[in-house]
Formats: C-alpha cells, structure tokens, sequence
C-alpha cells in the first residue's frame, strides 16, 4: 500500500469529476432543449397574448368614454357612445390569431377555450347599445348598461390572466415530457 501512486489516484479523481461535470451539462442542455421545443409549440398563443395585452386597454378606453358619453334622455350622447362601443371590433386586430390559435387542435382545449373567451367578451361589447327611453326607464337602463360593460371589460382582463396561467401550464408540462 506504501507504493500508492497519488499521481494515478488524482488523474482517475479528476477524470471522474470532469465526467459528472459532462452529465450534468448535458442534462442542463437537454432540459433547455425541452423548453425552447415547447416554447416554439406556444409561439402563437405568446403572440395572441401580447396582442391582447395591447387589444384590452383601448377596448377599456372606449368603453369608459362610452359609459362617460351616455346621459339619461341625450340621444347625441346615446349615439356617440354606441359609436365607441362600435369601434371595439377595430381596435381588436387579434381576432385572426385567435382562429390560428382556435385550429391548433395539439393545443388542449382548455387553453383554447381561454383564448376565445376575451374575444367573446368584446364581441358581446360591440353588440350593445344604449337606446333613448323615457326618464325613469332609461337612468335605470343606463346604469345596467354601464355595469354590463363593466363586467365585460372585468370579464377580458381575467379572461386574459386565466390564458396566460393555461399557457405556462402546458408549457410545464410540454417540458416535462
């Protein structure tokens, strides 16, 4: 045992630690592999994403000076506000990644489903008006109107958050295939 050769010993260590050092890195690459394949799968929905974080707040600021517009028995307020309301389909451009995000059947329908929810809540927007009613029916009228879009508007930003929590969830599990 005296004749122990420490050279020998410390190149078999080392050898054996550059070894591990290899494995490790590689399950480091093959990990990051995994996520830039899933990720690449969820490009379009990341788009639709971004453009809904852009889509939401202008349709918010119409419907706000819409709800601002209107006033019990003032059709010209009546009007400009359906007009707001009716511009909400062309400040929301992302209906055509909605429908390629729609046709990705690999996708699972939950997050789908997620996707056209805010769309449909800004379709339902575009589809109201307010009338001119007699005084005590239209205040009353009005203010449905103005919580209904309020809702709406409630209903595409939490439409948006429960998209975006479906996203990283596939996205986990593509990784931990």
């Amino acid at each position: 045992m005296r004749s122990l050769e420490w050279e020998a010993l410390s190149a078999g260590l080392f050898g054996l630690a550059g070894g591990v050092s290899v494995v490790a890195v590689s399950r480091i690459q093959i990990r990051e592999g995994r996520r830039a394949f899933a990720e690449s799968q969820l490009i379009d929905v990341d788009a639709l994403i971004r453009q809904y974080e852009i889509d939401i707040p202008r349709v918010r600021s119409l419907v706000m000076a819409a709800i601002w517009n209107v006033r019990p028995d003032d059709p010209r307020g009546a009007a400009a506000a359906n007009n707001y309301l009716g511009m909400v389909g062309a400040v929301m451009p992302s209906y055509k990644l909605l429908k390629i995000v729609s046709n990705q059947y690999r996708l699972p329908e939950s997050l789908r489903i997620m996707a056209g929810a805010v769309a449909g809540a800004a379709k339902t927007i575009q589809g109201i008006k307010f009338g001119i009613l007699t005084p005590n029916i239209h205040s009353v009228a009005v203010e449905n109107t103005r919580q209904l879009l309020r809702i709406l508007i409630q209903e595409m930003e939490q439409g948006l958050e429960n998209l975006k929590v479906e996203r990283d969830e596939h996205l986990r599990l593509l990784v931990e295939r």
